[in-house]
């Protein structure tokens, strides 16, 4: 029994040096969601001086191949969010040479670790977003369409309140058309990005939109004004919501005037930023003049 009780003591030590407190709320840090000690098996939670508050998970970008939740730019949003309500789980997760499903099954973990904690943390489990930039856009929609990967954890995807997809395409087929077949396995084999995914079948069974369906939650597609076309974000999100409204499930784009891919992250904690309001609003249903 003493040993026992030691044993609960030095947990709730580590849990304890791991709490940074302020004025909106706390956060945690190097939590692990995973049944191992692997850094990119951790999360950041930020939350909010409240109860029952919904929870954004965040996937990072970076072509899967670099990224980091500790990014100052992601720290800054996380805890503006707070401000507003809203909680933050910045998650690492496996980069390249991780081959694919790595980084679709390190979201599902991370969602299934909040999905069991967050109340505990006085966070409503069944008000849990996922949002991605860039790449990591890519997975937030893929997890949120595709059942497979959560089904491997025992979730569905009502489990999911909701997916923002910041600047990711829809349709994620490989552009080898025309190639000769040793072009394409060569790239498959040595291309940083291309051989996460082993084969041409693989990477274009990524895309989100080959997986819509009705089970699927709502969502919010992203589009910074500067990537409309080149790549075509803005036909691909319009083609993404009306097969979504076929299927009976609510989901939006909107274009961030005067934005990039880049600065639609590096701008969301400004003071009255449209992305921000957005999204805040888009998970807590309150409108600008309804909230701090």
């Amino acid at each position: 029994m003493k040993n026992i009780k030691i044993s609960i003591l030095f947990v709730i030590l580590i849990w304890a040096s791991t709490q940074i407190v302020n004025a909106q709320g706390s956060a945690f840090y190097d939590l692990p969601y995973a049944q191992d000690t692997l850094y990119k098996h951790k999360l950041d939670l930020y939350i909010p001086d409240s109860e029952n508050f919904p929870t954004i998970l965040f996937i990072h970008g970076g072509s899967l191949i670099d990224g980091d939740r500790k990014d100052s730019i992601l720290q800054k949003m996380a805890s503006q969010f707070t401000v507003n309500g809203v909680a933050v789980a910045l998650i690492s997760y496996r980069l390249s040479p991780a081959k694919w499903p790595s980084q679709a099954n390190d979201v599902a973990s991370a969602f299934s670790y909040l999905k069991k904690t967050i109340a505990s943390y006085g966070g409503n489990p069944l008000k849990i977003f996922i949002m991605g930039h860039s790449s990591g856009a890519l997975l937030a929609a893929n997890v949120s369409t595709d059942s497979t990967t959560f089904s491997r954890y025992k979730l569905s995807l009502q489990d999911i309140a909701g997916f923002i997809s910041i600047g990711s395409m829809m349709k994620h087929i490989a552009p080898t058309q025309g190639w000769p077949k040793e072009k394409i396995e060569s790239a498959f084999k040595t291309d940083a990005y291309f051989s996460i995914f082993s084969d041409k079948n693989t990477f274009d069974n990524v895309s989100p939109y080959l997986h819509i369906n009705k089970m699927m939650p709502k969502g919010l597609l992203i589009i910074a004004e500067d990537e409309q076309v080149n790549p075509p974000i803005l036909e691909q999100s319009i083609e993404f919501v009306e097969k979504s409204f076929k299927h009976g499930v609510d989901v939006k784009y909107k274009v961030i005037p005067n934005r990039t891919h880049m600065s639609n992250i590096i701008k969301i904690s400004e003071k009255n930023d449209p992305l921000f309001n957005l999204i805040v609003e888009f998970t807590t249903n309150k409108t600008e003049k309804n909230r701090k």
